[in-house]
């Protein structure tokens, strides 16, 4: 069997998870757009999830984008509830069913 995984996340799962946290209140509205622009344009990978998540950092009074525990914990939870992974299985030639 061939598996194949698609990742994504949306700005509107990041916009979410940011006004439930209360994060991102010490940027205004062009850098707030401008992150969530980046969220809309990057592929969901480890390296543009610690982009955003050093963005929220940087723009949240409570947060610290130098802490490397305050950017696992928001790497935590944009993975936990903005990506959203799917699976295709495929049948390949020679593969039994059961």
């Amino acid at each position: 069997m061939k598996v194949t995984e698609e990742v994504v996340w949306s700005r509107g799962d990041v916009r979410d998870m940011c006004i439930r946290n209360e994060w991102y209140k010490s940027g205004d509205n062009k850098d707030y757009s401008a992150m969530l622009d980046m969220v809309e344009k990057m592929e969901p990978t480890p390296s543009n999830f610690m982009l955003v998540a050093r963005d929220i950092a940087a723009h949240s009074a409570e947060l610290d984008p130098d802490d490397p525990s305050c950017i696992a914990y928001i790497l935590f939870e944009i993975n936990k509830t903005t990506v959203v992974r799917f699976y295709y299985v495929e049948k390949e030639e020679g593969d039994e069913w059961g």
